[in-house]
């Protein structure tokens, strides 16, 4: 008969060690790829007028003691508009309710009801739940 004896105490030295020393920055590599799936999903379903809204999406990742925080987004003034939409077409009804009157920048008037959601980013993180679990898969 043979026996064989591990040293629990060692192993939990070394996974105390590895959770210390390695596993932020482990998970950190993880959140990177997931913030750059979703990044590059949502730049293609971004509507794109001049491009501008579509070319300020990027990412970031943000590692404290505690915990591993990633970032996708915009910081376009009026990306909130565009993904969750106006007026009466607004995302949580929290829209106006009633058609208004702008001038555009050639003096004509419109009259409009707000503008539809476009979700891109939403959609983007929704679309790529396996594909962002898989990033932390392959880390951990």
């Amino acid at each position: 008969m043979y026996e064989i004896t591990i040293d629990n105490a060692e192993v939990l030295k070394k996974l105390q060690s590895f959770i210390e020393d390695g596993l932020s920055e482990a998970v950190a590599v993880g959140m990177k790829s997931a913030c750059e799936i979703i990044v590059s999903d949502a730049k293609e379903r971004c509507p794109a007028d001049d491009g501008q809204l579509r070319r300020s999406i990027t990412s970031d990742v943000e590692i404290t003691d505690t915990s591993v925080t990633g970032h996708a987004g915009t910081n376009v003034e009026y990306a909130p508009y565009v993904h969750n939409g106006t007026g009466i077409h607004a995302k949580h009804g929290d829209g106006r309710q009633t058609p208004w009157t702008y001038c555009d920048a050639k003096g004509n008037f419109h009259t409009t009801k707000g503008q539809k959601p476009r979700p891109f980013l939403e959609e983007a993180m929704e679309n790529n739940k396996e594909n962002i679990l898989e990033c932390f898969q392959e880390v951990v």
